[in-house]
């Protein structure tokens, strides 16, 4: 996957991603689809989680603009914590230099892991403006941020 992403050292810097899904067949194929995208270590990062479905998203494209809607029912990413971040981070300070967060789970965890990427001087992206975003910006001043529609130079 780093390949595909164009970094440099594929052997350096990994591709995490934290999340929790449900014990189901959409889990099973989330799982199948990192491992074969050569995510770091999923079996730590992607906690699997019995009797709540895993998460999922209708996005629905206007043919005329382009622009599209997406209606998510979270399941079990729903329950991603602080602590699942904690529990993550010393592998995502050694081997990423990007976080990439969503906004599509509880706003305290993301603004926690926000304030570790900030602490790490990790570049952040996220994917569209939204309302919660003005309080990021004002908590984070001095962090590079880029919202995921424009380019940024390391």
């Amino acid at each position: 996957m780093s390949a595909k992403l164009g970094l440099a050292d594929p052997n350096r810097q990994k591709n995490i991603f934290v999340c929790c899904i449900g014990n189901d067949a959409n889990g099973t194929k989330m799982i199948n689809n990192f491992e074969e995208h050569q995510f770091f270590n999923v079996k730590k990062h992607i906690r699997v989680l019995d009797n709540i479905p895993s998460g999922l998203a209708n996005v629905m494209v206007d043919t005329n603009t382009g622009f599209n809607r997406i209606i998510i029912v979270a399941g079990a990413n729903a329950l991603l914590s602080k602590e699942h971040v904690d529990q993550s981070w010393s592998e995502i300070e050694e081997h990423c230099s990007v976080l990439v967060c969503q906004l599509e789970t509880s706003v305290d965890v993301a603004l926690h892991a926000f304030k570790k990427a900030k602490q790490s001087k990790s570049t952040i992206l996220t994917s569209k403006l939204h309302y919660t975003l003005a309080i990021v910006l004002l908590f984070l001043k001095s962090s590079q941020y880029c919202p995921c529609t424009q380019r940024f130079a390391r």
